[in-house]
């Protein structure tokens, strides 16, 4: 088994390395370094851990209206805004 990348709305998060017959998660973005280390089952969970972390802290950002980290939401728009600059 090969190395699988994670995404979340189009955006890569982490990595998913072969490890002692399960899947470890290797973050590659801050919003989801809690998940880093943790071992799956298969990609379709650590997928849906992703999204439920994510999940978790919008909704947090949410109920608080603070937010000390950018958030998916930011890094999504500033992605569209990349795409924008570069047509």
């Amino acid at each position: 088994m090969m190395k699988q990348v994670v995404d979340y709305q189009g955006i890569q998060v982490g990595v998913l390395i072969p490890r002692d017959g399960s899947l470890a998660f290797m973050a590659v973005k801050y919003d989801v370094i809690e998940l880093d280390g943790r071992s799956f089952s298969s990609a379709t969970e650590a997928r849906e851990a992703v999204r439920n972390h994510v999940a978790q802290r919008m909704d947090l950002t949410r109920r608080t209206g603070f937010s000390s980290e950018r958030t998916f939401a930011s890094l999504h728009l500033q992605a569209g805004r990349a795409k924008e600059i570069a047509c």
